[in-house]
């Protein structure tokens, strides 16, 4: 998003996004500076029923070096409490946004195909919880829970260690968007299955006998 945007412009960028926090340039798209988190312009809009400007929202994007370690970068993230930082090249350039799901992809190895075989299947339980796969896009959890994560991880396994802050382990809970997760199971320091209290439970299916 271009810092100095009209603010219609910039709230159209933001209806358009399945992202939750964008970054911000100035001047040029290589000059990215700042980041604004979407809950921030909605909040702003339903308290006042408009937006007048964003950078009382803008927070600053921490910048590190493209040679960096993944482990250490990671480290450095979780005791600044951020969730995306710039990658500035040795040329002082703009090189690129890394997330903490993409430093644990780079740090702990990409998911398997044979891993991604055996994943556990989204299914409703009879306490009314749903059972989710962490390689489960986070949009397609809709149908199962009543509400649409939005995020910047493409799997729940990063949309849940995101929201946790920490690597993750067995009975860990967070609430994600008004909803209790649970970590279910962990494999490899990943995510591998949750447990959701949906919006609206469903009953479970019976399997029907023959007569």
């Amino acid at each position: 998003i271009d810092r100095h945007a009209p603010v219609p412009d910039i709230v159209a960028a933001i209806a358009k996004s399945p992202y939750t926090r964008l970054p911000v340039y100035e001047g040029s798209s290589d000059n990215v500076i700042m980041l604004l988190h979407t809950k921030d312009v909605v909040a702003e809009i339903a308290a006042y029923g408009e937006l007048k400007s964003v950078e009382p929202m803008l927070k600053q994007l921490i910048a590190v070096p493209e040679v960096m370690k993944a482990d250490k970068l990671l480290n450095l993230m979780r005791r600044k409490r951020v969730q995306m930082v710039s990658i500035i090249d040795e040329y002082g350039t703009f090189a690129g946004i890394v997330t903490v799901e993409d430093i644990l992809s780079e740090v702990f190895g990409a998911i398997g195909d044979e891993f991604k075989a055996g994943q556990p299947i989204p299914e409703v339980l009879p306490d009314g919880r749903v059972r989710l796969p962490g390689m489960m896009r986070p949009d397609e959890a809709q149908r199962w829970i009543g509400a649409l994560w939005k995020g910047d991880s493409n799997t729940i396994a990063g949309l849940v260690t995101e929201a946790l802050r920490v690597l993750p382990s067995v009975g860990d809970k967070v609430v994600i968007q008004d909803l209790e997760v649970e970590v279910e199971e962990v494999e490899e320091r990943v995510v591998r299955s949750v447990l959701v209290k949906p919006l609206h439970p469903q009953v479970p299916e019976q399997n029907e006998s023959s007569t």
